[in-house]
């Protein structure tokens, strides 16, 4: 394809545009696009970004910061448990002893002593309940539970 005539001096080719830069140069305005020398580096309104590391999801540090009921098992938490006739009713996560942040929240409900449901509740960082998991236990002859169908909200 032919050159472009326009205000740049000289030809441009259409077909590519070349980018340099000194070494170390950022981006720092939303929408700036910027080669530093060994990498392109993007902008947008989360952040400066690799290009090629786009569709690669976030990084393990990332995934361990988020509040969901996954990562239950793998916070220094303190737990309050609550018992009504010596059985636990409800389960509160703290972050702390000193139970001034919610984590997260079990409610238990027997019916003739024996568990029929169990609602798991996550709250996020500033204590509003983010997601909720209820599990249904169906017991067979014996008691004995044959099923749970659990429901994530």
């Amino acid at each position: 394809m032919g050159v472009t005539p326009d205000r740049h001096p000289g030809p441009r080719e259409e077909e590519k545009i070349t980018l340099t830069s000194e070494e170390g140069y950022v981006a720092d305005g939303l929408g700036d696009m910027v080669f530093n020398g060994s990498e392109f580096v993007f902008k947008d309104s989360i952040g400066q970004f690799n290009p090629r590391d786009a569709g690669t999801g976030i990084t393990e540090g990332e995934h361990e910061l988020l509040d969901t009921l996954v990562h239950w098992i793998s916070e220094t938490s303190y737990d309050e448990i609550t018992r009504i006739c010596g059985k636990a009713v409800s389960i509160i996560t703290w972050e702390t002893p000193a139970k001034l942040k919610k984590v997260r929240e079990t409610q238990i409900t027997r019916v003739a002593g024996r568990v029929s449901q169990v609602v798991d509740i996550q709250y996020n960082a500033i204590g509003v309940e983010k997601m909720r998991v209820t599990e249904v236990l169906t017991r067979g002859f014996g008691r004995k539970i044959l099923s749970i169908t659990r429901t994530k909200v």
